[in-house]
């Protein structure tokens, strides 16, 4: 095994900023996926307005979001993506705020949300640093506030990769050369959430895992 790959630095910014140096204005046309219509019914049932979506990628979510009255603050560490996303939606005139940081590190202050998105973001972080994050999911949403994460199903048969001290995996060739994914167990998903009111935890068709939960009243 390498000696050079840190799980603490798992979120590999150089992988994802290599992703996304190709992307073009037609990812903005692509149709919204079920999964963002289910998850935007979620956040309006339960009356969540401001609405983190932590590492929103190019802000399909942030847009969609906006685009149902609620109003989002995308968050990534790959600054071109928040800058596409930006220009969207001020292209599409919607309010949307936006930000280049970690999800370990948010630049908010405590309580600052109803409604928090991580899809398919813990299992890129390694499990110190995927802690880290929940913990900050904790300290920006309000008592009460809700959340959903989404984690991917553990491959049978994965890429060539390096199992790191932590369990995670990082891919060392093919397309997701230098990317890392820790596949979490639904019981560990339960200890990440420790001390959190898991609503569901469901296993959808791909295989994937989808958490609805919500923050303590009292937290």
């Amino acid at each position: 095994m390498s000696e050079t790959i840190d799980p603490r630095l798992a979120a590999q910014p150089g992988y994802w900023n290599a992703l996304f140096k190709g992307a073009s204005d037609a990812y903005r046309t692509l149709p919204v996926s079920q999964k963002v219509i289910d998850v935007t019914d979620f956040f309006l049932a339960n009356g969540a307005a401001d609405v983190v979506d932590v590492g929103c990628g190019l802000g399909r979510w942030v847009i969609h979001l906006a685009r149902q009255g609620l109003r989002p603050t995308g968050v990534d560490i790959v600054k071109r993506a928040i800058e596409m996303g930006r220009r969207w939606a001020a292209a599409d005139g919607l309010q949307a705020d936006f930000a280049v940081a970690s999800a370990t590190a948010l630049p908010f202050p405590d309580h600052r949300f109803d409604g928090y998105v991580g899809s398919n973001l813990l299992d890129h972080l390694g499990v110190e640093n995927a802690r880290e994050a929940v913990a900050e999911m904790r300290r920006v949403l309000r008592p009460g506030g809700v959340f959903f994460l989404s984690f991917d199903v553990p491959e049978a048969e994965p890429d060539k990769h390096e199992t790191l001290p932590d369990g995670s995996w990082h891919f060392t060739e093919g397309s997701r050369a230098g990317l890392i994914w820790r596949p979490f167990s639904d019981d560990e998903i339960r200890g990440l959430l420790e001390g959190l009111e898991i609503l569901d935890l469901m296993t959808v068709e791909s295989g994937a895992r989808w958490v609805f939960g919500r923050a303590p009243e009292g937290h």
